[in-house]
């Protein structure tokens, strides 16, 4: 058995779990939250889906596809954590202060904090990631030095 034969196993089970649990979320909706369009509660199997395809795609010799793939995947967790900080309505949350894993101090702020709170981190972890493409499209287009333009 090579090495790429539990890649693309591991990628077939992650593809059939996620359809069948996306099948079921379709045929029975009644169990999901109502706060969450079926549609976007979708993208939760559809990123199991995408990462079997990609795991499947790199072990049948496709790394191309594979990046793809992952740039689908990344897009799809990105639509479901903005969608649950930015159009939900805000659920209680507490704050613990912790030392070596015991609790010193525990705070339950409001609704609107807990939502502030997502929405910051959220939004944070967003223009980390803008400015990371931004970084690497900068790169991949700008000239070497010494180079002429090209006429």
């Amino acid at each position: 058995m090579s090495d790429k034969a539990p890649r693309i196993l591991f990628g077939i089970l992650a593809i059939v779990i996620g359809a069948a649990v996306g099948w079921l979320m379709y045929l029975h909706p009644e169990g999901l939250n109502p706060k969450w369009p079926l549609w976007m509660a979708e993208l939760a199997p559809a990123a199991f889906v995408i990462a079997g395809m990609q795991m499947t795609a790199t072990g049948l010799g496709f790394p191309r596809l594979g990046s793809l793939l992952i740039t689908a995947l990344l897009v799809c967790g990105l639509a479901i954590f903005n969608f649950a900080a930015f159009f939900t309505t805000p659920d209680q949350c507490s704050e613990t202060l912790s030392f070596l894993g015991f609790p010193l101090l525990t705070r339950h702020p409001g609704e609107a904090d807990c939502k502030i709170g997502a929405e910051l981190i959220v939004g944070t972890i967003d223009l980390l990631i803008v400015l990371g493409f931004l970084l690497l499209a900068k790169q991949k287009f700008q000239r070497p030095r010494g180079e002429p333009p090209q006429s």
